[in-house]
């Protein structure tokens, strides 16, 4: 019988560990566009630029979705410790948190991006007085 629940929360924790896996690969795609420069060229619009900043929001939501998923998941582990799982728990919230003042930025920064439209990422014929 402890063999059976030694078993039974070592699958748990292997389930968990490759929810982990997929929430990283995840995240790190979205990390991997936000730091691709290659995605936006100098004479692009900036228009695309909030594209960009959009689909970035959109993969983190993805992520953060994921975690939220993982953390119901967690609760189900069989045999684990209730504070392990606390634990867990509030470190996926933590995360979770992040993540939406992340996405918030992001749309706010899609918006601006948007409005500016059809000008060049380099035209700054509308920039302020006190810069140029």
């Amino acid at each position: 019988m402890a063999a059976e629940s030694k078993n039974s929360f070592l699958d748990s924790l292997v389930k968990i560990g490759h929810g982990f896996q997929e929430i990283f690969g995840i995240f790190g795609n979205a990390i991997e566009d936000a730091l691709g420069f290659n995605t936006v060229k100098s004479g692009d619009k900036k228009s695309k630029v909030g594209e960009h900043f959009k689909k970035i929001g959109d993969e983190l939501t993805t992520t953060k979705d994921k975690l939220n998923e993982l953390s119901g998941e967690i609760s189900e582990a069989k045999n684990a410790n209730s504070s392990t799982i606390e634990a867990v728990k509030s470190a996926i919230n933590s995360a979770s948190d992040v993540f939406e003042q992340l996405i918030a930025a992001l749309i706010k920064l899609a918006g601006v991006a948007k409005e500016a439209g059809d000008t060049n990422i380099g035209d700054n014929a509308d920039c302020c007085s006190w810069c140029c």
